[in-house]
């Protein structure tokens, strides 16, 4: 069985908006066919569902990392971070690629995300509390927050104390990024750079 839903306008995009759901599926290769109506032309994007929530060897035979950047990452005045290897200076390999749907720039830097140390939620119900080592974008982001409070403290503590806006901060972020000889800028994978708080404080001083 197939069930779709169709949403004209999508809440947070204002783009069209199709889900395809098939329950029991027979096995094998399947192929879709799109035609438009009450438009010319147009590009169309299709993702599968994130892990577990698709059987195992689903997938497409001719598909591309790039443009997997969800919600609300994918939003302009957010700040997007991807995931490297700081210790071999390699991309996480499950770490989001851009662009956006829309052509938006995204990531707009990178920042450590595979087994960083730090301490554990007494909260979690995957780990014991403590401390261990843990990879994936939401350790990237959660690094880049912890500069961003520091860097905000900075200008807090500042005399006479200086404020920033979220624009500002971004901006910043993404003049002070390290960025290799080796790759152009910005990209789908390392946005505008590695993240560097001390070279921000270079850039403003």
């Amino acid at each position: 069985m197939i069930e779709v839903s169709y949403e004209p306008v999508e809440i947070a995009s204002g783009g069209q908006l199709v889900f395809l759901r098939v329950q029991n599926p027979t096995p094998g290769i399947w192929g879709f066919q799109i035609y438009p109506r009450q438009i010319s032309s147009g590009i169309f994007h299709i993702w599968l569902p994130i892990s577990g929530f698709a059987m195992e060897n689903t997938r497409f035979l001719n598909s591309n990392p790039d443009t997997t950047i969800v919600c609300p990452s994918n939003a302009e005045g957010v700040i997007t971070c991807a995931a490297y290897n700081h210790a071999t200076g390699g991309l996480f390999i499950q770490s989001s690629r851009g662009y956006t749907r829309t052509g938006n720039i995204k990531p707009d830097i990178a920042s450590p995300g595979v087994e960083v140390y730090g301490a554990r939620s007494s909260a979690s119900k995957f780990a014991k509390p403590g401390f261990g080592r843990e990879s994936g974008t939401s350790i990237s982001a959660a690094l880049t927050a912890g500069a961003t409070a520091l860097f905000v403290n900075w200008g807090l503590q500042s005399d006479p104390p200086r404020y920033f806006t979220n624009r500002e901060i971004k901006s910043l972020l993404i003049r002070g990024a390290t960025r290799s000889s080796n790759l152009l800028y910005p990209n789908r994978e390392w946005g505008y750079g590695t993240l560097n708080l001390y070279q921000i404080f270079q850039v403003l001083l």
